[in-house]
């Protein structure tokens, strides 16, 4: 984090010193074109304030002004003061950048309020801190012998154009500046906002498919389950209708055979001898229906399904049964 902030700092160290030799170096080809001010001797008139001007909207730190005044200073001609110059401009300018940044900056918003503080804050540039530290440093210097208020007035008649025109230059700049920044800050928010929607609408997707994935593998478990108890239900449909089958027509039989022989015991003609035959035809059958029950018994334990074949088989196996129980019989 230290490291990052050092960083941040040297780069704005670069950016601002590069600004200032910028703004000094166009400060300087605008002081090459000079108007001399009639009356005034070594007084001259440009549009060399402008970028002068411009330059304390993009340095960071009141220092730097110091800088574009330097290389400013440079563009004096010869009947001029190099250190009148510098003074003029650079003691002047640091009171102007302050009173950006402090009023003018912070209403980037009212773009009404920004247009007047900073017209005003021009006339206050010129009127108050250029021309008196110009005649001051002057007069200092040997250039002007002059009363002060003379030649405030005097000089004040000639710059007056420049003061509009750079007034209205640098305002317009400003007002360009404004909507850029302002620009930018829309684009800013806006593809922040672009940025957090298409966050929201990623995460909202991985979640849908997260989801989809879920809900696929449910049915697809659904779909297993299904068959499986489509499968188990045709399974105990098939053996309930051997289980049917076998009740219907295997076990039906001996079972009849016991009802009728009961009924005709009941018959009071009967003799005894026929009644111990009949006794024993009916504890055959019974015979052969316990055996069938206990291996009936056998396959629902096992829970077999009876099957075509199994049906067969069991059927043999009842016929075995009824054979061995006839055939004990006859002996």
């Amino acid at each position: 984090m230290m490291t990052k902030n050092l960083f941040h700092f040297k780069k704005n160290i670069v950016n601002d010193l590069l600004m200032a030799l910028l703004f000094g170096l166009i400060a300087f080809i605008f002081g090459l074109i000079q108007f001399n001010i009639p009356g005034i001797e070594g007084g001259t008139s440009g549009l060399n304030e402008v970028p002068l001007l411009i330059s304390v909207i993009y340095l960071s730190h009141p220092i730097y002004v110091l800088l574009v005044s330097f290389i400013f200073c440079f563009s004096t001609t010869a009947d001029g003061s190099i250190l009148s110059t510098f003074l003029m401009h650079g003691i002047s300018l640091i009171p102007f950048w302050c009173y950006y940044h402090t009023l003018v900056k912070p209403r980037f918003k009212n773009v009404l309020v920004v247009v007047v503080l900073f017209i005003f804050g021009i006339c206050f540039y010129y009127l108050v801190l250029v021309l008196p530290i110009m005649i001051i440093t002057n007069q200092f210097v040997g250039l002007n012998i002059l009363d002060f208020r003379i030649f405030y007035f005097q000089v004040l008649e000639a710059v007056y154009f420049e003061m509009f025109a750079t007034s209205l230059i640098a305002t317009l700049y400003l007002l360009h500046y404004n909507v850029n920044q302002q620009l930018k800050e829309h684009i800013t928010s806006v593809e922040s906002q672009v940025k957090e929607r298409t966050s929201q609408l990623a995460f909202a997707v991985k979640e849908l498919n997260a989801a989809n994935e879920e809900l696929k593998t449910v049915n697809n478990h659904l779909d297993e389950q299904v068959l499986e108890r489509t499968q188990t239900l045709e399974n105990r449909n098939i053996q309930l209708s051997g289980y049917a089958f076998v009740n219907s027509h295997l076990l039906r039989a001996p079972l009849a055979r016991i009802l009728g022989l009961a009924s005709i015991l009941k018959d009071e003609s009967t003799s005894e001898s026929k009644e111990n035959i009949l006794m024993d035809k009916m504890i055959q059958s019974c015979d052969e229906l316990d055996k069938i029950i206990h291996l009936m018994g056998k396959i629902v334990t096992e829970e077999s399904i009876l099957e075509v074949e199994q049906i067969e088989d069991l059927q043999e196996q009842i016929r075995k049964i009824s054979n061995e129980i006839s055939m004990r019989g006859k002996l």
